[in-house]
């Protein structure tokens, strides 16, 4: 089962123990959020309704039964009350970030603006007009350029490296392994290595990835259609090596994947999930001894981008699908570092 479907599986399992304007909230957005996105905040919603429960906010028993007035005739010091409960909340020995209560804000946000101007009933109205997250404020995570860019450097493949990777994985990684690991690393062989490849060669986010399908690969322009952030359809640009390693890997598919099938699939021809590629990113970077994530596989990309292209801003942002210019300069600011320590071997 793909991401996608995981989750959505979550939600309809999930959704029927939540009040009625909760249910309206995502019927309203089930085909406009991605499925990933309404999970997180039904976590959210139960989360905060179980606190209106435990703090004697609302009566009631069971979050099904919180109504609208308890949500509409909450005051501005309650719901402070309930962001810096998440923030003081010790879990596992950690609290949470300040991005983190951002996010349970945003979630917060959507809702009570789902309630107060979007919802409509019979008589054109919505659930109640009082909308007390409009004076709760989203206290931003303030980050120099030059710390953020540190933070994609972090253990990411410089120069060739991840040319030298891939060679290892196709010609070396095997003679590590025992004769059992062996005979499932050859079953998948081709597959992980399409999967590694395509990180490395076109930058795409891992549930990009995953969700990808027969019909989204373009071996004739050598182009992939992807869904980016907010559900929008785009289309990246891939190597000739990435597309040869797709096109080796369906060839030595023992079963045949129509037009609407996942790409990367299991054994069984269901899709992998992106757990699964975390974790075969991880045990493949871990035995190279430079362990990362498929986000750190598209960090690695993205600096190699702008050093190939002197770092022009528009070929970084359309194949990187970034939104703000901002974030594609994170790569350039890395890309001069990465240069500057190479010139400076010069003189060794």
């Amino acid at each position: 089962m793909n991401q996608k479907d995981y989750y959505k599986k979550k939600i309809n399992n999930n959704i029927k123990n939540f009040p009625d304007y909760i249910e309206d909230f995502f019927d309203t957005y089930y085909d406009i959020l991605s499925p990933l996105t309404l999970h997180r905040y039904l976590e959210t919603y139960q989360n905060f309704l179980t606190w209106l429960i435990t703090e004697t906010i609302s009566n009631e028993e069971n979050i099904k039964n919180v109504s609208t007035t308890t949500l509409e005739n909450l005051s501005k010091k309650e719901m402070e009350a309930y962001f810096k409960y998440l923030a003081r909340e010790e879990i596992n020995g950690k609290y949470r970030s300040q991005t983190t209560i951002n996010n349970y804000k945003a979630a917060m946000r959507s809702l009570y603006k789902f309630l107060t101007i979007t919802s409509e009933n019979e008589l054109g109205k919505p659930y109640f007009e009082r909308n007390v997250m409009l004076k709760i404020p989203i206290n931003r995570v303030k980050e120099t350029m030059a710390s953020r860019s540190k933070k994609i450097s972090e253990k990411i493949f410089l120069d060739s490296q991840d040319e030298e990777f891939l060679n290892y994985i196709e010609y070396e990684y095997e003679k590590s392994l025992t004769k059992h690991a062996k005979t499932f690393f050859l079953r998948d062989k081709k597959r992980d290595i399409a999967i590694l490849t395509l990180f490395l060669r076109s930058g795409i986010r891992v549930n990009e990835l995953a969700n990808l399908k027969i019909k989204d690969i373009d071996f004739r322009n050598n182009e992939i259609n992807v869904i980016r952030k907010g559900n929008k359809y785009d289309t990246v640009l891939v190597t000739k090596i990435a597309m040869q390693k797709i096109k080796e890997y369906i060839n030595s598919l023992s079963f045949e994947l129509n037009r609407e099938d996942y790409l990367f699939v299991t054994k069984n021809k269901a899709g992998i999930s992106i757990r699964a590629i975390q974790k075969l990113v991880m045990k493949y970077t871990d035995s190279y001894n430079i362990p990362m994530s498929p986000h750190k596989l598209r960090h690695s990309y993205g600096t190699k981008l702008a050093q190939k292209t002197n770092g022009n801003i528009p070929i970084i942002m359309t194949q990187m699908g970034h939104s703000n210019s901002d974030t594609s300069m994170l790569y350039i600011n890395e890309s001069k570092k990465i240069i500057k320590n190479s010139i400076e071997k010069l003189d060794e």
